[in-house]
């Protein structure tokens, strides 16, 4: 069950979902500012209408069946054929009171199901160099630590520092 001090700025799922959204966000047709989409996630008192059409068009385009009445019992589904532990959290507490970092890897995976079951926007994304699919960091510090800049349609910023641990690589939100 979601914590209410959890927090989009901690999980680099976010992250991954932001990028996502900032390069193919046109060809998928997912238009949502960081923001919004961060609120919307974190909230849970109410599933936002926006959000659960964004999550019914990501699993239609997806060749997935769903209805607007039933698009949670299809997200489970969804989840059954990733993980149990997601697809047994939704089923337990609903999409509105699942842990956040549930919701993000539910995110994130939907968005990386384009990439095999969305025809038209493989398609699209076939036609540019693998190189430039990639989002580079802006650079690096004396200690090695990477960072990362993200700019939506609304410019809204986020600058991430990514540690580079031997054991374990941090992320860390430093400015929004």
């Amino acid at each position: 069950m979601a914590a209410s001090e959890e927090s989009c700025d901690e999980n680099p799922d976010f992250a991954v979902i932001c990028s996502f959204i900032e390069k193919f966000g046109d060809e998928c047709g997912v238009n949502v500012t960081i923001p919004c989409l961060q609120q919307m996630l974190e909230d849970t008192k109410n599933v936002h209408e926006d959000l659960a059409e964004l999550h019914i068009h990501l699993l239609r385009r997806g060749r997935k069946r769903v209805t607007k009445e039933r698009w949670e019992k299809c997200l489970i589904k969804f989840c059954h054929e990733y993980s149990s532990v997601d697809a047994w959290e939704l089923e337990r507490f609903g999409y509105k009171k699942a842990k956040l970092s549930v919701k993000l890897e539910v995110l994130k995976r939907l968005l990386e199901l384009q990439f095999d079951s969305n025809v038209k926007f493989k398609t699209e994304v076939n036609k540019h160099d693998a190189r430039s699919l990639r989002i580079p960091p802006i650079g690096r510090d004396i200690d090695g630590q990477i960072y990362w800049y993200q700019l939506d349609k609304d410019c809204n910023m986020r600058l991430y520092r990514q540690g580079v641990d031997d054991e374990e690589s941090t992320w860390q939100l430093v400015c929004s």
